[in-house]
């Protein structure tokens, strides 16, 4: 950032380059946009405690984690799906919080106990790193924290924790108890011939080998462009042998919603008012089945879905 964007030097937002082409002279400026990254690459440059942190999200003021399932008039519990009620940092009241864990980390240094900015940390979600790029004034203020942060798609939908493993992991569990085991479903889709382009072909005993039975809250492992084809053939599936019996309506309607969503993330062309409008109808229609007490889907899946592809940034 202070390569690009020296708040005392060069800044390519104000100063710019120029580049000569052709006899023609031209003067370029760019400003920065955002980062695109999986969760542990912006909790490495923002300095973020990401899930162990009292508050997990660096886009929200009141939303809380690693505590049991809450109700309260302003604070929301990360698992919730109303998503209407999470109050949004600003620019201002991220670096607001900033300067508190920095704050406890100075009287720390002054010789108060070590415990007051574990504290600090713990409440904002934000580890004290006098290098990192939150606590540089300057550079805090031309990222644009954390209005710049954007979770990519792929990590966060597909890869390992993704929503979409945990969704396929749980959706499997409740196959088995309607007596159907992993085994058959590998046989099955060992008959299934699938196109090349845009699905990665699953191994003979995917099903039996990657699905976890931990707990409800346990997602099944998985590589990315493994989860596109897993979605697709458990929705092949539901059709051939579900739904004609009657079985999991609730739960299929939300892996239908689920392949329909990777549909719109890696397959569909769309103009992007479009793609818009469409994402968020249906994560916000998705997010209620997902808590629906007949359907075993976790609530972990229900953040995953809304915290990370709910909205533009990370909520």
């Amino acid at each position: 950032m202070r390569v690009f964007f020296n708040p005392v030097g060069w800044n390519l937002e104000t100063v710019g380059v120029r580049i000569c082409n052709n006899g023609l002279s031209r003067l370029i400026r760019a400003g920065f946009g955002a980062f695109i990254a999986d969760a542990k690459a912006l909790a490495q440059f923002c300095s973020l405690k990401n899930s162990s942190g009292s508050n997990p999200c660096p886009c929200c003021k009141n939303c809380l984690g690693h505590c049991e399932y809450f109700d309260h008039a302003y604070f929301v519990h990360i698992h919730s799906a109303e998503v209407e009620r999470f109050d949004h940092h600003t620019p201002e009241t991220f670096a607001d919080a900033v300067q508190m864990v920095r704050e406890a980390a100075d009287a720390v240094q002054m010789g108060a106990s070590p415990s007051l900015l574990a504290e600090a940390e713990q409440l904002h979600g934000i580890v004290f790193d006098a290098e990192s790029m939150a606590f540089d004034e300057d550079i805090c203020k031309q990222a644009n924290l954390p209005d710049s942060i954007y979770f990519d798609t792929m990590h966060n939908v597909c890869a390992s924790g993704g929503f979409a493993q945990y969704e396929v992991n749980q959706f499997c569990r409740q196959v088995e108890k309607h007596g159907f085991p992993m085994e058959m479903l590998d046989s099955w889709y060992s008959c299934i011939h699938s196109p090349r382009q845009g699905f990665a072909k699953l191994s003979k005993h995917w099903f039996s080998k990657r699905i976890s039975h931990a707990s409800d809250r346990s997602h099944c492992q998985a590589y990315a462009s493994e989860m596109l084809t897993a979605v697709s053939v458990l929705s092949c599936f539901a059709d051939e042998w579900l739904t004609p019996q009657g079985y999991m309506p609730a739960e299929i309607s939300c892996l239908k919603k689920l392949e329909l969503i990777l549909d719109i993330f890696f397959h569909t062309i769309m103009s992007m008012s479009t793609f818009w409008k469409k994402r968020r109808s249906l994560i916000t229609k998705s997010s209620w089945h997902f808590i629906r007490p007949v359907s075993r889907i976790s609530r972990t899946t229900n953040y995953m879905l809304l915290r990370r592809c709910g909205g533009s940034r990370g909520c």
